[in-house]
């Protein structure tokens, strides 16, 4: 089982699609999936208690590599 911890935009948004298309590709793999935030993400990559982590925001920790996965477009409309 992976272990996974998000925060809320990655968690509802982009890791579905991803996920689906990894499972169909590894139909074996399990996930487990905590929505947090991102200071939690980091916390618990940090005390082992998450495999992998995606958070929308880089926090200086140590121990901590920060991989850009997805590139997004704010849009303000008032």
């Amino acid at each position: 089982c992976i272990t996974i911890a998000a925060s809320t935009i990655p968690a509802q948004y982009l890791l579905p699609k991803v996920l689906m298309r990894f499972n169909e590709k590894y139909p074996e793999e399990q996930f487990k999936i905590k929505e947090t935030d991102s200071a939690q993400v980091v916390t618990q990559i940090v005390d082992c208690m998450a495999d992998v982590g995606f958070t929308g925001t880089v926090l200086e920790k140590k121990h901590c590599k920060y991989i850009p996965f997805y590139k997004d477009e704010l849009v303000i409309i008032a």
